[in-house]
């Protein structure tokens, strides 16, 4: 299985970023213009009316078969209250973290004989956020939502049975399937300057692929973190 490097080297990146504008910046000050969360714990933060969105790479890992996939992650969250928020994630498959050796044994004899070529996923619900008026943020959520995938599978076809039996069967795609997911997450913001944040999170996932020969178990843990930006609704309209 291939390392991801280049993509920790991105997430350090990041982080490094985020840290650096921490030490070169001042807080803002609280006053009714600021479009981001005040971040000083006196005056107290107020999340109400937040906008935030994120963007990372996302490794997973199913843990039935210890595969491992990458995404290209999408996340947009608005706070309802103080303790409450809507999120949504787009999930964009980007590989399955195989080498060709490692496609080999999957699809020959004795493997499982079914590699995952597609896994976009989408999910919206509600988080839960434990702290209030802190710039530390950490919740919970539960988020269903739904996957379009599609493996490619060893298996004979009629043609093939008719003129007898063949020792390693041909493989094929099989068909796009749109499958019901439900995910459950935890993590948490740190809201450090004035329009940005770091956020880590670790979600996971569970469903079935329902487009092959067989269900295809979707099962997985995905961990996301990296910078993203915030942005007060709410003090925008009162302008």
């Amino acid at each position: 299985m291939k390392k991801p490097i280049l993509f920790a080297f991105l997430i350090l990146t990041h982080i490094s970023v985020a840290f650096c504008s921490l030490k070169g910046n001042d807080f803002p000050e609280k006053t009714s213009s600021n479009l981001s969360l005040p971040l000083e714990t006196k005056p107290k933060t107020n999340y109400q009316h937040t906008l935030r969105v994120g963007l990372s790479f996302t490794p997973g890992i199913m843990p039935q078969n210890s595969l491992g996939n990458t995404y290209l992650s999408g996340a947009l969250e608005y706070y309802l209250s103080t303790h409450f928020s809507l999120a949504s994630t787009v999930m964009v498959f980007l590989n399955n973290n195989l080498t060709k050796d490692e496609e080999s044994v999957i699809m020959g004899q004795g493997g499982q004989g079914v590699i995952l070529k597609m896994n976009h996923q989408n999910y919206t619900g509600l988080r839960y956020h434990f702290l209030k008026d802190k710039s530390f943020d950490p919740f919970i959520g539960f988020q269903p939502g739904f996957a379009i995938t599609q493996t490619n599978e060893n298996y004979y076809d009629d043609e093939i049975l008719t003129y007898g039996f063949v020792y390693n069967p041909p493989r094929h795609d099989t068909k796009v399937s749109l499958n019901p997911m439900a995910s459950f997450d935890v993590g948490f913001n740190f809201y450090a300057v004035k329009y940005f944040h770091l956020f880590v999170n670790s979600r996971y996932v569970m469903g079935l692929h329902l487009g092959g020969l067989k269900p295809y178990r979707l099962n997985e843990l995905q961990v996301s973190f990296g910078l993203g930006l915030n942005l007060n609704i709410w003090n925008i309209k009162k302008k």
